[in-house]
């Protein structure tokens, strides 16, 4: 199970690396698996998909303002829908609502099981309500190993991983990979600190 798999990791790197990394689930995920299954359970699913536009109402109004304390309110006014959430999916079960291990069960059981792990991001303005803009910026990769067919090596593939992160965090951070790419070369070259490409970004705003 992924999930499982996850969790494996994170257990594995904090006790190698002695940090203290918690695990975060993606909120798109949760809310698709009740939309996927409102064709066949509507009126059951209906509820599930109202309270999650709430959800994303204010996290789009979260958006908008650069002040945390109204970010973090707004986040927290998200507690109330996401334990409406619950408290149906709770309800489902003791009904008994559609087949044992069948797909309503199914995103029942890992909204459930999971609460913990999607709400989170109520109490901590820096986690994501979901990771649809990662997920976004690991498409370009994933479309272009299609197009040449594969990385072909264990070496390649690390490779690929590297150099798209940096093109990637360059994108993220504004600025043209290419310069980037050209100025931390040469900064390695002459034995210099190498910074980050939002290290790099913030270089260039204070040099301006």
């Amino acid at each position: 199970m992924i999930i499982a798999g996850y969790s494996k990791a994170i257990r594995e790197i904090n006790k190698e690396c002695e940090r203290k990394i918690i695990e975060v689930l993606c909120n798109a995920h949760a809310f698709r698996y009740f939309r996927d299954e409102s064709k066949q359970w509507k009126e059951e699913c209906k509820v599930f998909l109202e309270l999650y536009d709430e959800i994303y109402t204010l996290e789009k109004q979260k958006k908008l303002t650069s002040s945390s304390e109204e970010q973090l309110k707004l986040r927290q006014q998200m507690i109330p829908f996401f334990e409406q959430i619950k408290t149906n999916c709770e309800k489902l079960k003791e009904k008994k609502v559609g087949v044992q291990g069948g797909v309503l069960d199914k995103s029942v059981n890992y909204f459930l099981r999971n609460y913990k792990e999607l709400t989170v991001c109520t109490q901590n303005i820096e986690v994501e309500l979901d990771n649809n803009f990662s997920e976004q910026n690991l498409r370009p990769p994933v479309v272009g190993r299609k197009t040449w067919y594969g990385t072909h090596s264990k070496q390649g593939a690390l490779t690929n991983a590297a150099l798209f992160s940096i093109v990637q965090s360059c994108k993220v951070n504004g600025i043209n990979p290419r310069d980037y790419f050209d100025w931390i070369v040469k900064r390695i070259h002459s034995g210099k600190e190498v910074l980050t490409p939002y290290e790099y970004s913030q270089l260039k705003k204070n040099e301006n």
